[in-house]
């Protein structure tokens, strides 16, 4: 779109190209499958369907594939990544897979004809939205998760408690704290896991498990590897080749807070680094200011965001740090829900992370996004004007009150 003479030739390992991954776990039993948004009608853009890039030759520039050499003026990896697989005795038997790619949706949807009982590894986002779904056909789901709570990477304890509760009330059984220490299997099929001398039945076993960098390809190029096993990028998202750049999942660049390498890992990233990637490729001069990860999602009625650092990252970046909550209905004159607000901040005041759940929680995690990239502080915060109508919205917001509740806890300091 940048540049419209310029021809795009795409290589993609699956038959199936630029379909939404988020949109998976809701369309299982949809009887639908994600579209690829049009981008094969694209003008001078060729996309070469289940073709596996096998090597890179920078001095020639030309990529390597099954079918043949293509040369290249500008490279774009965008190799995304994979689920990681955790090593566990009996991972390999029928039954076990994990859940990113089309091919395993379809694969999923066959296992589920005949299951009654699901085991998810995992209580990061994909396993909550793959839970809320198979629990709402009246499936049995447990979900393990290694660590204490919901949502590790997102939120924090305090905030992911309400979730949890509430999928408990939903029927699904949380196993928090605990891993899957065996795989057992009969006649090479799943039968049960196994969680210290508990075992726990399960027809299928859905790996939720993160995903790590798809890198290889890069790294045996000579293209370098960061810190955190992505390929390393600078603000132009170019690796340390001229004109060979990366974006997406596979792609290190910085937190735009830390200022330390980081790994987005989620797509609101992976598109802005893919805008910018794309058009410096063709002669553009973007920058990626560095990730900020705002998240949301939605499981059963409860919708969750957050945006920037949690608390246990924020302490650790700038120390002393101002943590307040705040809790409001959602309407004045009729009660829609609630929203609770976490809101960070730095001892100075200026805001650095947010937590939300309750309700129309997109369009305030993105005016959070908005404040913490341009350095805003809680009394900034705390005396915006905001849109009121009684049938809409509360006249004091959450976001407003605990700014509000931050603001006086510095002001008292500073006496």
């Amino acid at each position: 779109k940048y540049s419209p003479s310029s021809k795009v030739l795409v290589i993609s390992e699956e038959k199936y190209v630029a379909y939404p991954r988020c949109d998976l776990p809701y369309l299982l039993f949809s009887g639908k499958l994600p579209s690829d948004a049009g981008y094969s009608r694209i003008k001078n853009l060729e996309i070469l369907k289940g073709e596996t890039a096998k090597g890179i030759d920078i001095k020639n520039k030309k990529v390597r594939c099954s079918s043949g050499e293509f040369e290249y003026k500008s490279l774009v990896i965008a190799t995304g990544s994979r689920v990681f697989i955790p090593p566990i005795p009996g991972v390999e038997s029928e039954g076990v897979l994990p859940f990113r790619t089309l091919e395993d949706f379809n694969k999923l949807k066959e296992l589920l004809s005949s299951a009654e009982k699901i085991v998810i590894v995992g209580a990061g986002a994909v396993g909550l939205e793959l839970s809320e779904n198979l629990s709402e056909k009246d499936y049995e789901v447990t979900i393990v998760e290694m660590f204490s709570q919901v949502l590790p990477r997102a939120l924090d304890k305090d905030m992911a408690l309400p979730i949890a509760k509430l999928m408990t009330e939903r029927g699904i059984t949380l196993r928090l704290g605990e891993r899957v220490e065996k795989i057992k299997a009969e006649d090479g099929r799943v039968k049960s896991v196994a969680l210290g001398k508990e075992e726990i039945s399960a027809d299928v076993v859905i790996l939720a498990t993160g995903v790590r960098p798809n890198v290889e390809l890069a790294k045996n190029a000579g293209i370098e590897i960061g810190k955190t096993g992505g390929i390393k990028t600078n603000p132009r998202m170019e690796t340390n080749i001229k004109n060979v750049f990366a974006a997406g999942d596979c792609a290190e660049n910085i937190h735009f807070l830390t200022k330390e390498p980081y790994l987005g890992l989620l797509g609101s990233s992976a598109y802005k680094q893919g805008k910018v990637a794309g058009i410096n490729a063709v002669g553009g001069n973007l920058s990626y200011e560095g990730v900020i990860n705002p998240l949301i999602l939605k499981i059963f009625d409860l919708e969750i965001g957050s945006v920037g650092l949690n608390e246990e990252e924020a302490r650790k970046r700038y120390g002393e740090c101002i943590i307040t909550k705040a809790t409001t209905d959602e309407k004045a004159l009729f009660n829609d829900g609630f929203t609770t607000v976490k809101l960070i901040a730095t001892k100075e005041g200026r805001i650095v992370g947010c937590q939300m759940i309750g309700k129309r929680i997109p369009p305030k995690i993105d005016m959070l996004s908005i404040a913490i990239k341009k350095g805003v502080t809680v009394e900034e915060l705390m005396l915006h004007e905001t849109s009121y109508a009684p049938i809409l919205t509360v006249q004091i917001s959450a976001i407003t009150l605990a700014a509000d509740v931050a603001w006086k806890r510095i002001i008292r300091r500073r006496r």
